[in-house]
């Protein structure tokens, strides 16, 4: 009866996890506004997007770094460690 309530639980906890995810915008979607608010000098509009981008995939770090040193206006972090912190929170 135990195991049969924990097995249940689990099951849930997965199936929150699952829908969650499938909630998530996909990098891919991202990307587009990101850009359009680097195009128009808007920095923190681009960072709000790419900390979406990076919420999502943290394999796309590399990807936002280059974006953010390389657009006209953008940031510079000396710190690879500083930047995952902006992009985190």
């Amino acid at each position: 009866m135990k195991r049969r309530l924990v097995v249940w639980v689990l099951v849930l906890v997965c199936l929150g996890a699952v829908r969650a995810r499938a909630d998530a915008p996909a990098p891919r979607d991202i990307w587009p506004q990101a850009t359009a608010a680097i195009d128009a000098g808007d920095i923190d509009g681009a960072m709000a997007a790419y900390r979406r981008a990076y919420r999502t995939r943290a394999s796309s770090f590399g990807m936002i770094a280059m974006a953010l040193t390389s657009a006209p206006c953008g940031r510079l972090w000396l710190s690879e460690a500083e930047l995952r912190r902006s992009l985190s929170g």
